[in-house]
């Protein structure tokens, strides 16, 4: 399987949603997500200063398979990274 990583565009964060729902409402979690709660979710998280979205997708069919959100954050002296959702499909 080829793959490409690269930023997520705000139409990424719908298929993203689908994910983050399907990993999050199933075991081990078995938490009440819906596409939409996690949609707004992460369209909130994409709208925070110092926003990075990292996809991961299938290259031949630009499927998205799993996708780490978050935002820089500025030290004294440099800044990190903190990161608020990671998610990957179990399978493709």
């Amino acid at each position: 399987m080829k793959t490409e990583v690269r930023l997520l565009t705000d139409e990424d964060l719908k298929e993203a949603a689908i994910i983050y729902t399907n990993v999050f409402s199933g075991s081990p979690w078995n938490e009440p997500w819906s596409i939409n709660t996690a949609y707004v979710r992460l369209y909130d998280i994409s709208k925070t200063p110092g926003y990075i979205g990292v996809g991961y997708f299938h290259s031949e069919n630009n499927k998205l398979i799993g996708f780490i959100v978050g935002n820089e954050e500025q030290w004294a002296n440099y800044k990190t990274f903190y990161i608020n959702e990671i998610c990957v499909l179990s399978s493709t």
